[in-house]
């Protein structure tokens, strides 16, 4: 007897240690963000970056049953192989990707150089986020007349989307010096980010309910009723999250020494940029080309799964609502897991462990799921994609803020920005291909493990992540020191800080740089 109490009083000790332990992890988080003003901006951000991703799904939905039905009929067959402007209607999700990723890789890197130049970073973020806000607030006109015209808006709306998070990326950087918190605060962002489609889905539902009803469940215009309900939702979500970031948080910058002035002078800074990252950060330089299939890949993955779920498992809203929900839950579970992970093995072994997933889960599912009649084993697999995915997205942020060198960090995050999501129009485009040519989609999806492989062997190029951070270090070091020297001289020579020589006006700077070398 004495021994079963002592066992039960030992079960609720530790029950009671995991209850304290998780306790003392939520604190952690929070006076991590109440201690940095600016961290807790960049989580209502975060939060506003979630809010627009799961209203995406909610509008995906009806686009693309309604470009189906633009050609198809109603109701809707089980597969629908005509063709809409010159497309399958299941290829509109994966095209909006590849046009708005292709235009975002282009726009990105000189943004972010020119915006370095001017002290207006807050204020185009700003600007960025209001233009957000109307745009997804007029998709409430979305109808059987109307898909096409929300489609473009939802596509156009998608480059202010890069160039806001862009912007707020920027900010990360400059958070703390410290790799650990750097990575604890890039695991809260993502925390957040996919926490608040819970919330946000459960008060869409439940204004859908008070405002339409469930008559009508499974027809088009029940979708349809949902997408309008859920866009007022998310606008109003977003305007107070909006708020929340820059009430208080996210200052404005001065403008950055090394930053250029115009798009072509932004141009041919990113053209030397990337001569320096070639020629002094070979670390750095070989995990950006390591982004290219990895994070684009890992970012395009929400085309392709709605238009999946959608078009080959024929799922109704309110099982991928569902669905969205487990893989919000297991995005939290795999952005906790990733700090754990990385402070034991080092973050680059973190994100080889990452992609040697990714290539298992997506080899499986594109095996076993094969048609609607596995939607069960889908839920399965979207529970574990949702992990790996919370995971991969902290782990590649924490990795590129260490690797890259500070004081051009809007630069550096429209860089980051065009190597992780610069070709995220290509696995969609190559999935649209695919689909056009009459292609199984599980077997496509099978094929996503390509991209992994490869990201993969060229990691290995990176070599040892204690070196890179030591050579970053080194460089800012030699940087200063030359900016130390070059200051010296001018005050030897009577210039002033503007450049400006006391007794004959200004000094031309490439007269300056000469002499300093």
């Amino acid at each position: 007897m004495n021994d079963e109490i002592q066992g039960e009083e030992a079960i609720q000790d530790g029950a009671s240690t995991k209850v304290s332990n998780l306790r003392e992890k939520a604190k952690k988080y929070t006076q991590a963000l109440k201690g940095n003003p600016e961290a807790k901006a960049c989580a209502y951000g975060s939060a506003a970056q979630g809010v627009i991703v799961g209203a995406g799904v909610l509008m995906a939905i009806p686009l693309l049953k309604l470009a189906e039905a633009s050609v198809c009929g109603e109701p809707l067959p089980d597969e629908c192989t005509k063709r809409v402007y010159g497309f399958r209607p299941s290829s509109l999700l994966t095209l909006m990707s590849t046009i708005s990723g292709f235009l975002a890789c282009v726009i990105l890197p000189t943004v972010g150089g020119m915006v370095d130049a001017t002290p207006y970073r807050r204020g185009i973020a700003l600007m960025t986020g209001i233009i957000l806000v109307i745009e997804h607030f007029v998709l409430i006109i979305v109808s059987r007349n109307t898909w096409f015209f929300c489609s473009l808006l939802l596509t156009i709306s998608s480059i202010f989307y890069f160039t806001h998070v862009t912007l707020i990326y920027a900010y990360i950087p400059e958070l703390t010096d410290n790799e650990e918190d750097l990575t604890t605060y890039n695991s809260i962002f993502v925390l957040v980010r996919s926490f608040i489609v819970i919330p946000y889905y459960i008060i869409t539902g439940l204004a859908f309910y008070l405002v339409v009803g469930l008559d009508g469940i499974g027809t088009l215009d029940f979708e349809q009723n949902i997408a309008r309900v859920s866009t007022c939702v998310e606008s109003i979500f977003l305007i107070f999250l909006y708020f929340m970031t820059f009430y208080k948080g996210l200052e404005a910058r001065p403008p950055k020494q090394k930053a250029a002035e115009s798009p072509l002078k932004s141009i041919l800074k990113i053209k030397e940029t990337a001569s320096e990252i070639y020629t002094r950060y070979p670390a750095l330089y070989w995990y950006l080309v390591t982004l290219l299939p990895y994070s684009n890949s890992v970012a395009s993955m929400a085309s392709i799964s709605v238009t999946f779920v959608t078009s080959f498992l024929k799922a109704e809203t309110w099982l991928i609502g569902l669905m969205a929900i487990m893989f919000g839950v297991c995005n939290i579970i795999g952005s906790r897991v990733h700090p754990f992970i990385a402070k034991r093995i080092n973050l680059l072994n973190d994100i080889k462990l990452n992609m040697v997933l990714w290539i298992v889960l997506c080899i499986t599912s594109g095996l076993t799921v094969t048609g609607p009649e596995r939607m069960n084993l889908f839920l399965v697999f979207a529970c574990l994609f949702g992990f790996i995915f919370g995971w991969a997205i902290p782990s590649m942020r924490t990795v590129y803020f260490c690797l890259m060198p500070k004081g051009r960090e809007s630069q550096f995050a429209g860089i980051y920005m065009f190597f992780s999501t610069g070709l995220i129009w290509l696995p969609p485009l190559l999935f649209t291909i695919l689909n056009e040519a009459g292609l199984r989609m599980n077997y496509i999806l099978l094929l996503l493990f390509v991209p992994f492989v490869i990201s993969l062997l060229l990691l290995t190029k990176v070599g040892s992540f204690e070196d890179a951070v030591a050579n970053v270090k080194k460089q800012e070091q030699m940087d200063e020191e030359m900016e130390e020297k070059r200051l010296a001289e001018m005050q030897e020579q009577g210039i002033n800080g503007d450049g400006i020589h006391e007794d004959n006006g200004p000094v031309h700077e490439d007269s300056l740089e000469s002499k300093t070398e």
